[in-house]
C-alpha cells in the first residue's frame, strides 16, 4: 500500500495526492519516488487511484498532484486526466498544482481555475523548452520548478510564469549557490516570486508565494 507522504510545515504545498500511482516511466536516475517504490515494495503497477482525493482536508489547501508520477506522461490515458481534472473542479476550494515534465500535454485538456498548471526543469536546454510550451497553455495561472537544480538556468521570464519554486538534489544538492543567486536577481527584476525548498540548502531562507494566493490563504503574507 502507497503510504502518503507527510508534508513538512512551510512547504510549498500542504497536501500531497496520488491519483495515480505506479512507478513512473520516465525513470529519472534522481527520483526520490523510484527509491520508495523499491524500499517499501510497492505495486509498481500503473493504475488509475482515484478514491486517493477522499483523504484531502475539507478547509482550503495547496495541493501537490502526483508527487510520484508525471500525470502528463504519453503513457496516462486521456480519460484519467479527464476523470482526475474532474475531482479538482468539485474541490473548488482547494488550489490543485500539477507539474510534468510534458507542458504541451497540458492543451489537449481544459482546466478549472483552481489548477495551477507546472513546468519542471533541470537545467537551462529543458527549460528553454518546458517552460515555452508551458506559455502556449490556455490556463487560469502557470507556474516553472527547477528542481533538482543540475545546472545553470537563464529563466525567460518573458514567457510569464505567475511563481518559481526551486530545489536541489536529495539528498545531496549538485548545484553551486551562484545559479541560484543568478535566477532570484533575473526574478526579483520579472517580478516573480521565488519559494526555494528546504533540499536547496541555499544560505539565505527565500520562501515567497503569489499574491494571489492571499485570498484563499491570507496568513501566508
Amino acid at each position: 500500500m502507497q503510504k502518503k507522504k507527510k508534508k513538512k510545515k512551510g512547504d510549498w504545498s500542504e497536501e500531497s495526492v496520488n491519483p495515480i500511482q505506479g512507478l513512473c516511466q520516465y525513470a529519472c536516475p534522481y527520483c526520490y519516488a523510484r527509491r520508495m517504490y523499491t524500499r517499501f515494495k510497492w505495486n509498481k503497477t500503473v493504475r488509475l487511484a482515484l478514491p486517493a482525493f477522499d483523504s484531502l482536508p475539507k478547509k482550503p489547501s495547496r495541493v501537490f498532484v502526483c508527487s510520484t508520477h508525471d500525470v502528463m506522461g504519453p503513457w496516462i490515458p486521456d480519460k484519467w486526466i479527464w476523470s482526475i481534472i474532474e475531482e479538482c473542479r468539485v474541490r473548488a476550494q482547494h488550489t490543485f498544482f500539477f507539474l510534468t515534465k510534458n507542458p504541451q500535454r497540458y492543451a489537449s485538456f481544459v482546466w478549472p481555475e483552481n489548477c495551477w498548471l507546472g513546468a519542471t526543469a533541470e537545467d537551462g536546454q529543458k527549460a528553454d523548452q518546458r517552460c515555452y510550451e508551458l506559455s502556449r497553455v490556455d490556463c487560469a495561472k502557470r507556474f516553472w520548478s527547477f528542481e533538482p537544480l543540475l545546472g545553470p538556468i537563464v529563466p525567460k521570464f518573458q514567457y510569464l510564469p505567475d511563481w518559481l519554486i526551486i530545489g536541489g538534489l536529495t539528498p545531496k544538492p549538485s548545484h553551486a549557490t551562484a545559479w541560484i543567486d543568478s535566477i532570484c536577481a533575473q526574478a526579483d527584476m520579472a517580478h516573480v516570486p521565488v519559494f526555494i525548498k528546504d533540499n536547496a540548502r541555499y544560505p539565505r531562507r527565500r520562501r515567497k508565494f503569489p499574491a494571489s494566493m492571499k485570498r484563499i490563504r491570507p496568513e501566508l503574507f
